[in-house]
């Protein structure tokens, strides 16, 4: 037998579209990417070859500084592509040093340490009905750490360390997660992980006697 055609809130429900949909981007898009925050380095470790055949060993602590990170990227549904600038400006704080069984630490230490990184990372998106999206990725490429000119007082003396460029190989870890503000904007919060490797450079004592530890950052950003 023929049934009643259903009622209009019965026909419709179901079929109307959340609001969450509504927003969601196609599977397959471009985006522009943009974020700021603070990111704390580590501290790092060193070790200086002299004229006089002994060895100093020591260490840099750094203050918490700006980071900012653009760039474009491709989402494929779960999986995002990004390649990126990031921009990280600290300044020096303090310094230790250990020499033929003596032990320094700087009395006075001025400075800066910027660091200019280009990467391509990928993300694994955990897609679900609600606007908001955590997500994990990371991602590897090239740094340029600038070093100004480091004026410092150790023990009776004073001393200017020289400035320096080096490129070194970078990488980058994150956790975060977005949130679906409109179709068109995603706002998010995410913790970050920056480091490069070590790498050699001058010391003011003999030319490229210094080797250094690896340059590492924690800390987060809001984009």
């Amino acid at each position: 037998p023929a049934q009643p055609p259903a009622s209009a809130p019965e026909a419709s429900r179901g079929s109307a579209p959340t609001s969450t949909q509504q927003l969601r981007q196609p599977p397959r898009h471009w985006y522009a990417t943009l974020a700021a925050g603070a990111l704390q380095p580590q501290n790092q470790s060193g070790s200086v070859e002299t004229h006089y055949g002994y060895a100093i060993n020591g260490s840099v602590q750094r203050s918490a500084g700006f980071n900012g990170e653009a760039g474009i990227g491709y989402s494929f549904g779960a999986i995002r592509t990004e390649l990126t600038y990031a921009y990280t400006s600290n300044n020096l704080v303090s310094a230790q040093a250990s020499a033929m069984g003596i032990n320094e630490k700087t009395k006075g230490l001025s400075g800066y340490t910027t660091t200019n990184s280009f990467l391509g990372s990928a993300y694994w998106d955990f897609n679900n009905p609600s606007r908001f999206t955590p997500y994990l990725g990371g991602g590897l490429g090239y740094g340029l750490i600038y070093q100004s000119p480091a004026t410092f007082q150790m023990g009776y003396g004073g001393s200017v360390g020289p400035s320096a460029y080096i490129s070194v190989p970078a990488y980058q870890g994150k956790a975060g997660v977005s949130y679906r503000a409109s179709k068109a904007l995603d706002v998010f919060v995410e913790a970050v992980y920056r480091g490069t490797t070590g790498y050699d450079g001058e010391s003011g004592f003999t030319p490229n006697a210094s080797q250094n530890g690896p340059l590492n950052y924690w800390g987060g950003n809001l984009g």
